[in-house]
């Protein structure tokens, strides 16, 4: 039987904490496997709302004073529902849904939908991507000003 020197034992142990913390697993999956597809969606995404020059459409939905708003970027189609609130002489949106799908489906849809696997990592990166859609703020609510008068009942 082989004794081990002092500078060995430690070695060896530091050995086995270095293979544990190279294991890259989340109970017992590949986090690049599991959520690269998330990640690479995420990001395209986010580059298709921040190229976007503004809204690609601006439609009021069947509710009075609640617009459904579009930026259809290369890879990704963000949609917003958001009703149109006056704050004093000012008004600014207040979204009620959100959702980035994409074309073709490459990557897994962006959504507060709660029902879907990893519902909780998709939800914060949905808050994101809505963050950077209302970057546009100022040219959706243009947008939504410039609607026919009939359709246009948040500024009546």
């Amino acid at each position: 039987m082989t004794k081990l020197t002092a500078v060995a034992a430690k070695a060896s142990k530091s050995g086995k904490r270095g293979a544990r913390k190279g294991k890259n697993n989340f109970l017992g999956e590949d986090l690049q496997a599991r959520f690269g597809p998330l990640l690479l969606g995420f990001n395209e995404a986010h580059h298709d709302l921040l190229e976007a020059k503004g809204p690609t459409s601006i439609r009021l939905t069947n509710e009075l004073d609640i617009y459904e708003i579009a930026i259809e970027g290369v890879t990704s189609t963000s949609k917003l529902t958001a009703v149109v609130i006056s704050d004093g002489g000012s008004n600014r949106l207040e979204p009620i849904d959100f959702q980035t799908s994409f074309c073709p489906p490459l990557f897994p849809d962006f959504s507060y939908n709660r029902d879907c696997k990893d519902a909780y990592i998709k939800r914060l990166m949905t808050c994101w991507l809505e963050k950077s859609f209302l970057t546009h703020e100022a040219a959706i609510l243009d947008g939504i000003r410039a609607l026919p008068q009939e359709q246009n009942v948040a500024d009546a």
